[in-house]
Order: structure tokens, then sequence, then C-alpha cells
């Protein structure tokens, strides 16, 4: 008899978890089904749940943090250094430039000495005022050009002491050249009472004579015979008229 007892009790209590089980199941299915339906309610629902849970302390807002002004500090302004100013490099003095000039125009050389070959001087001493120095006739190399492209006739006109005589006539004949006159003083190339005479421009055999006036004019010394050579060694000839007569005056 207890046994059947026991029995019917626990069948009511099975049936009575089952009832609850099956109203849980209801109860979840609709939850679901209202979420699913209508989203928006439920998300009001928590939001509303989450404000009223929230105490009247957690809902206070931050104190405001102070706004940091910065303070108007002007920028130093920077002033450039002075530029260093580099020293100006030394103007070099200019060097004179030393041109030539062809003919009488070129200085003539203080350290030129020639080296004379003699021509046939005259057998004795002029009686004219003038005289050929020494009675020398002197060969040399043109000084003003290396080339051997000038042959001429030039020399000086000085009195004992060797004092320059400028303005006397130097008279060429020969070669082509008839009465041809330069004047003392007309080539300072080679002195203060230089002369010259071009003859050509390449070397080569002739013969000249050069004669000294006096203005009126008329021949104040021998005539010199001249004969030039095909040399380039001696393209130059060179004669000094010296004066012969103390009290001569020109």
């Amino acid at each position: 008899m207890s046994t059947v007892k026991s029995d019917a009790a626990r069948d009511r209590l099975w049936h009575r978890l089952t009832l609850i089980t099956l109203a849980l199941t209801a109860l979840i299915s609709l939850c679901y089904l209202v979420v699913l339906l209508s989203p928006s309610l439920v998300s009001e629902f928590l939001s509303t749940e989450k404000m009223t849970s929230t105490p009247a302390e957690a809902l206070a807002l931050p104190e405001p943090k102070p706004t940091f002004t910065p303070t108007n500090t002007s920028v130093p302004t920077w002033t450039p250094l002075p530029t260093r100013t580099s020293r100006p490099s030394p103007t070099s003095r200019d060097t004179p430039t030393v041109s030539h000039t062809p003919g009488p125009s070129p200085t003539f050389p203080p350290t030129w000495t020639p080296s004379p070959t003699l021509g046939t001087p005259p057998p004795t001493r002029s009686n004219y005022p003038f005289a050929l120095r020494n009675n020398e006739i002197i060969y040399t190399q043109y000084f003003f050009s290396s080339e051997c492209n000038w042959l001429g006739i030039a020399g000086l006109v000085v009195d004992k002491d060797d004092n320059p005589i400028v303005g006397l006539p130097v008279v060429l004949n020969g070669g082509g050249f008839q009465n041809h006159v330069t004047y003392s003083g007309n080539a300072p190339a080679y002195g203060e009472s230089g002369w010259e005479h071009f003859l050509d421009n390449k070397v080569k055999g002739g013969d000249f004579t050069i004669q000294l006036y006096d203005n009126e004019p008329k021949p104040i010394s021998d005539q010199i015979q001249v004969r030039t050579r095909a040399d380039c060694r001696g393209n130059l000839i060179m004669i000094i008229f010296e004066k012969n007569w103390d009290e001569y005056v020109p």
C-alpha cells in the first residue's frame, strides 16, 4: 500500500516539473519572439533600466578642466651676425708691356757690344771736318730681329767727346738709291744722333756710298765706300762719323 503511494507522489512531482519546464520554454520563446519582432523596444527597455539603476552621483558630469591660454610672449627677433668681410687681395702692379716697333723706334740695347768685322778703311785720316771713327766699318747682326729679313746701314754723328750732333744730312748712293737723305737724330734707337738707311728685306751683296753733309748743303766728310754681304750675321753695317776739327762748327 505504501509503495503505491510513493509511486503516485513521484509521478505528481515529475508532472509538476514538466509543467514548469514547459512554462519556462514558452516564456523564453516569447522573449525571443519579442526581440526578433521589435528590437528597438528591447533597446529602449535596456537603456531605461540602465539609467534608473545608475546612482545620481554617477550621473554627475566631470568638472571641465581649465583651458590653457598661451601667453603672447613674443619670440625675440634673430639678429644675424655680421658677415665677415674677407680681406681684399692685394692688387698686383701692372707690368708694363714692352711693344716692339720695327725700324728706328726700338730702344738701343744698352748691353750691346758688337764684335766688329772690319771693312776696307780709308788709307789716311780725312781732311774733312768729320771722319770715320777709327777708320772702322762695323758689320754685325741686326739686333731688332732674329730673322734674316733685314739689310741696312746705320750709325751716329758725334764730336770728339762723344757728344751727339743732330740734324746733319747723311746721303746714300748706290744699289738703286740716288742721293737718298736721312738726318742724324732720326733713328734714336741707335743713340741720340742715330741715323739709318734701310736697304732691303733680305741680305745681298752690293756697293754703296755714305757721305755726311752740312745744311748748305756741302759735304763735310769723305764718301765712305760700303759693300754689303749676303750674310745674316753682317746684315747691319754701322758707321760712326766723328768730328775731325775742333774749331769746326756745323
